[in-house]
Formats: C-alpha cells, sequence, structure tokens
C-alpha cells in the first residue's frame, strides 16, 4: 500500500509537470503570435514578391545580354567560315588538262620502258 502511494504520488507530480509545461509552452507561443499580425504576414509576403520579381527582371537581363551576345558571336563564327571556305577555294589548284595528258603519256613511257627493259633481260 505504501508502495502504491509512492507511486500515486510520483505520477501526480509527474502530471503537474507536464501540465505546467503545456501552460509555459502555450503562453510562449501566445507571445510569439502576438508579434505575427496577418498585416506583417502580408507586408512580408509582398516583400518577398517584389524581391523575387526584381530577381527575374536581373535574370532577364542577364538572359537576353547572353542571347544577344550569342546571336554576334554565331555570326562572326558564320563570316569567319565563309571566309576560310573563300581562302580554301582560292588557294586550290585548277587542273590543267593538257598537264593531266602530258602526265598520263609520262606514266605511259615510263610504263612502256620498264617493259621493254623487262623483255630485254
Amino acid at each position: 500500500m505504501m508502495e502504491e502511494q509512492k507511486m500515486t504520488l510520483e505520477s501526480a507530480g509527474a502530471t503537474k509537470e507536464i501540465i505546467d509545461t503545456l501552460k509555459s509552452t502555450n503562453k510562449i507561443v501566445q507571445e510569439a503570435m502576438k508579434e505575427l499580425y496577418i498585416e506583417s504576414l502580408e507586408e512580408l509576403k509582398e516583400e518577398l514578391e517584389e524581391t523575387k520579381a526584381a530577381q527575374q527582371e536581373i535574370n532577364k537581363f542577364f538572359t537576353d545580354y547572353a542571347n544577344e551576345q550569342m546571336d554576334e558571336v554565331e555570326d562572326e563564327l558564320k563570316a569567319l567560315e565563309e571566309e576560310e571556305a573563300q581562302k580554301n577555294k582560292n588557294a586550290m589548284p585548277v587542273a590543267n588538262k593538257e598537264e593531266i595528258n602530258v602526265e598520263k603519256k609520262n606514266q605511259v613511257k615510263n610504263e612502256e620502258l620498264n617493259l621493254d627493259n623487262f623483255l630485254n633481260s
């Protein structure tokens, strides 16, 4: 019986501590909520939206600038490629039909000489 009373007393003490903790926590939350008026939350929301809009405007500026720069770079690259193609076109030798015929004749003569040398040896 003494043990039961001791446990009951301890349980009551623990329950009182829990209730006291809940009461003090509730008071702290109520104090905190007094500072969080709806108007101040709406003001904070508007400020956040303004900040977000400003950031989006900055991002758009840099995106547009980068796109403009990319267009200029692509145009410059295209011009350089065309210039290089023109240089290559101008630098390519044009074969003369007479030169080709002379080379073929020389090659045929060399083959005939080689064949004659082979047959005569």
